[in-house]
């Protein structure tokens, strides 16, 4: 039977891994992916109810706090969680043998404006976008009795040298932390009188 509507779970429609109960005020949200289940709540009533039901019906295992989860290492602490790929970056690091190489905060001049044709080496984009990053960066969700949802956007206005497009960006957070970004260049508009 597992999580099912019967139980009183109701599958995302946005995210086929992801499924909510709620009782009253109180919810759980569980994500399964293959064979692993993560789950959390704001009642520890519904995480018991559902770790019960779980070892009841299949061959399961509390492994206790959550410390990785698909490339993403989680620390749990009394004022929040923090989520980063350290690990990740690390293998990378290893896979390109720079292990021993220095960090830079910004690989290259930030006011650079980017051309197709620059005449410049070109590199190997798909390492170099590996690469590019610090170990120590992540996200903090810290514990807030202040959640709100939140959107911030910004655009730099047709800066592109090669076509005259804007690249927009935006981000979303929950509470304390980036739950949501993108990065698109819009397309070129023209305007006639």
């Amino acid at each position: 039977m597992g999580i099912s509507k019967k139980k009183g779970y109701v599958r995302s429609e946005n995210e086929p891994t992801l499924y909510v109960k709620k009782e009253g005020n109180d919810f759980i949200i569980v994500c399964l992916y293959v064979d692993d289940i993560i789950y959390t709540s704001s009642s520890t009533f519904l995480v018991d109810e559902f770790k019960s039901q779980m070892i009841n019906e299949f061959e399961m295992l509390d492994m206790g706090l959550l410390h990785y989860f698909l490339g993403l290492k989680v620390h749990q602490a009394e004022y929040g969680i923090f989520i980063s790929q350290r690990k990740y970056a690390n293998d990378l690091r290893s896979k390109f043998g720079m292990l021993n190489c220095k960090f830079a905060t910004t690989p290259m001049n930030i006011n650079e404006k980017l051309q197709q044709e620059d005449k410049g080496e070109m590199a190997d984009a798909k390492r170099f976008r590996s690469l590019v990053g610090t170990l120590e960066y992540g996200v903090w969700y810290s514990k807030t009795l202040n959640f709100k949802l939140c959107g911030f956007t910004d655009s730099d206005w047709a800066i592109s040298l090669d076509d005259g497009r804007s690249v927009s960006a935006n981000v979303c957070t929950l509470g304390s932390g980036v739950i949501t970004w993108n990065l698109k260049k819009k397309l070129q508009q023209h305007c006639q009188l």
